[in-house]
């Protein structure tokens, strides 16, 4: 949870605040922060289900009908600023993973690889 490791990184990407970045964007992606103090409510605009960790700035949203991840938003004081989605499901494991920074232009668009 609080440990990681780089095993190669592009150099002109190795700057303390990118890796930095990178360090949160996947601990928000794997939702780290999904633990014991969650509250969960359905969202009557969107009938989705949605987990917002306490004491965090991110809401995470799941599809009614089978519980499957469909999109998170990271928020700083003002607004949203880093936005996921997970998109095209193979059982229970998305193919498609998408971050996007509003505040940093950064965007980064993972695909399963088998």
């Amino acid at each position: 949870e609080n440990n990681y490791k780089i095993n190669h990184i592009f150099e002109p990407m190795n700057k303390k605040i990118f890796v930095k970045l990178l360090i949160n964007d996947f601990r928000f992606i794997l939702m780290n922060n999904l633990g014991l103090n969650v509250s969960f409510y359905k969202d009557k605009k969107t009938d989705l289900y949605v987990a917002k960790p306490k004491n965090s700035k991110e809401l995470y949203f799941f599809d009614s009908e089978n519980n499957l991840p469909k999109n998170a938003v990271k928020y700083s004081i003002f607004r949203k600023n880093t936005f996921l989605y997970y998109e095209d499901f193979n059982s229970e494991i998305p193919k498609i993973i998408r971050l996007q920074h509003k505040n940093v232009k950064f965007k980064m668009d993972m695909e399963f690889v088998k």
